[in-house]
């Protein structure tokens, strides 16, 4: 600042021309500070692939489980680093991003058009099954329960877990009651699942064709079920026939994205119907078949339906390259849907996981830039003028695998890209949405490459941001520790000794605990202003083993584990033409903190390469 209260004009203000990496520019005194330190939330990996699924479900008992989705795995775990994740389930897929939500006290899962998942705290299953095949038999036995005439029976798999009903077997079972026959045994053989465990049966009245509850029962050890009901007792009509007695619902095939919205799970994107929307009826997991439970969402215009969002009452619907919104309540006949930006136009999630909802809207990047939308706006506004030129030099082959989040700590928009050259989201930005202002942000020395963001509860209930990475691993943002990963032991020190491959400290205690320091950065200062970095591959208690050193580690260097680079770079003043007795002051102030990182300050005068 200059001496008085105005702004130097000479000076380049935080927020504007400069390079910083983990400065957080978003207070409203133009000050920068230093980002905290990620925690490493589990000690051992499950695997040394990227973590495509983070996920916090809270059941109706305020229960919280987070979920991780890694190579296929569905698991779970709690937040001591010294705590393995436990498979809820297996076989998903392993090589998109997948969506989740929840709804009547489930969590719901889009499996990146492989699959859809339903699940709770403890286990996950397929969303829906095709209807049963196995035969059923009907047969009269003595007795005087119900009328004298014809009947119909079906049946159906029901979930005592999920509450989940099958489509039904959809072949009707008539039989004719006589006077003295007035009660039918109904048997049917098959095997029950862990989530299908019992059969919902139906039944007609005498002669008609609505079908009606009849009972529920246990696969092992209810069969056969003797119906005595009367006709006046059946009183719930069946959700998954017409009134003609036609199956009415399906199995809906693998998703992108799924939502809760207004009562009904929407599902979006389906897999085979690129452009297709569908969602269930009101309350429950059951699809109908018919095309009043369905849309498509311009369906000739060559793009995806990627994503949905329940926002402001509406349902916001993301396609590559344009935005759609349906409105509606109840009455899905009275459903509409309106054109928000169009194909034309080219403002769309083409690259969809980095849409994510904001107290101001939903942010997304779009093929020209990120933008900003809510339900209301005329049209998305572009928000990324600090950062367009960098967006061009994007990959953008991998935009399937850009993600996106909305901190809530720093009140920032994420941003976690793969430049050009790269092949993993190396470069991510933030977006502080109280300021407008961009910055770069980076982790343990860029040896931290996110693959997924999640908001979740921390031991504190503390709502933080928790990230996924590259290598397998899981990361609580913000949180109280020092340098990133590093929850425990040493983290900075002098070496005692060095090779090609280690770096050595006689008197440290790194972390051993599961696989200890593996994945993050080791950063060695040989000189004044010579500083490489190296990935750890495994330690000891008192050595560290990286990937290969330029310059091998000397006794008396200075090492940093998992170490957090802040760089701040205020551009270029131009003094003016030689002459003698000319000054130039230029101040900057800074807060003391108490820590044992120490602040370099240098500067470069004429071209300098190295800064003094």
């Amino acid at each position: 600042k200059g001496l008085d209260t105005t702004l130097n004009p000479t000076l380049v203000q935080p927020g504007y021309a400069r390079v910083s990496q983990n400065l957080l520019h978003n207070r409203g005194d133009n000050r920068a500070e230093l980002r905290s330190g990620m925690d490493r939330v589990w000690a051992t990996r499950p695997s040394a692939n990227a973590v495509y699924g983070l996920y916090e479900y809270t059941n109706n008992a305020g229960t919280i489980t987070r979920i991780t989705q890694i190579n296929g795995s569905l698991r779970s775990f709690v937040l001591a680093p010294a705590t393995l994740t436990t498979e809820i389930d297996a076989g998903h897929q392993t090589t998109a991003i997948p969506r989740f939500s929840q709804a009547l006290n489930f969590w719901l899962e889009t499996d990146g058009r492989d699959n859809n998942y339903i699940g709770n705290g403890t286990v996950g299953y397929p969303l829906q099954v095709a209807a049963p095949t196995a035969v059923p038999t009907v047969s009269l036995a003595i007795g005087t329960s119900l009328s004298i005439g014809a009947y119909r029976y079906d049946y159906a798999y029901y979930s005592s877990v999920t509450t989940e009903i099958s489509p039904a077997y959809g072949t009707v079972s008539s039989i004719t009651t006589t006077a003295g026959n007035r009660v039918v045994s109904f048997n049917v053989v098959i095997a029950a699942t862990e989530q299908f465990d019992q059969i919902r049966i139906y039944r007609t009245r005498v002669g008609g064709t609505q079908y009606y509850e009849l009972a529920t029962i246990n696969i092992v050890g209810g069969f056969p079920y003797t119906d005595i009901i009367a006709d006046v007792a059946i009183t719930t009509v069946s959700t998954i026939h017409t009134s003609a007695g036609a199956t009415n619902t399906d199995r809906p095939v693998g998703a992108t994205d799924v939502v809760f919205h207004r009562g009904r799970p929407h599902l979006i994107g389906l897999s085979g119907n690129r452009s297709r929307h569908r969602w269930g009826q009101p309350n429950t997991f059951q699809f109908d078949s018919t095309t009043d439970a369905r849309h498509d969402v311009h369906v000739d215009d060559g793009d995806f339906l990627w994503r949905g969002f329940s926002f402001d009452g509406s349902l916001v619907l993301f396609k590559d390259h344009s935005i759609h919104i349906m409105n509606g309540d109840v009455d899905e006949r009275a459903f509409s849907w309106q054109i928000v930006s169009d194909r034309n136009q080219g403002i769309g999630a083409y690259c969809p996981f980095t849409a994510t909802a904001t107290p101001f809207g939903i942010i997304f990047q779009g093929e020209n830039g990120v933008y900003l939308y809510r339900p209301g706006m005329p049209e998305p506004l572009r928000i990324s003028e600090g950062i367009q030129e960098d967006l061009e030099g994007l990959d953008y082959t991998y935009r399937l695998l850009f993600v996106g989040e909305y901190d809530v700590v720093d009140r920032a928009y994420l941003l976690a890209v793969t430049p050009t050259g790269e092949t993993l989201n190396t470069r991510v930005y933030k977006y502080f949405i109280d300021t407008g202002y961009w910055d770069l942000d980076s982790y343990g020395g860029n040896r931290i490459r996110p693959t997924s963001f999640a908001k979740m509860h921390n031991g504190s209930n503390r709502l933080k941001m928790y990230m996924g990475d590259s290598n397998g691993y899981c990361y609580e943002m913000n949180a109280s520790t020092g340098n990133d990963g590093v929850t425990s032991g040493t983290e900075t020190g002098t070496a005692t000794g060095g090779s090609a491959t280690t770096v050595s400290d006689t008197g440290a205690a790194f972390r051993t605990t599961g696989d200890g320091l593996r994945g993050l950065a080791a950063t060695v200062q040989s000189g004044d202003s010579a500083f490489e970095s190296q990935e750890i591959t495994s330690n000891t208690a008192t050595t560290l083993t990286t990937t290969a050193w330029t310059t091998t580690p000397a006794s008396g260097n200075t090492y940093y584990v998992g170490a957090i680079e802040g760089i701040l770079s205020l551009g270029r003043i131009d003094c003016g033409t030689a002459g003698y007795k000319r000054f130039l002051r230029l101040n900057f102030e800074f807060q003391s903190q108490t820590h044992s990182i120490p602040l370099l300050l240098g500067y470069t005068i004429d071209g300098n390469t190295q800064p003094t």
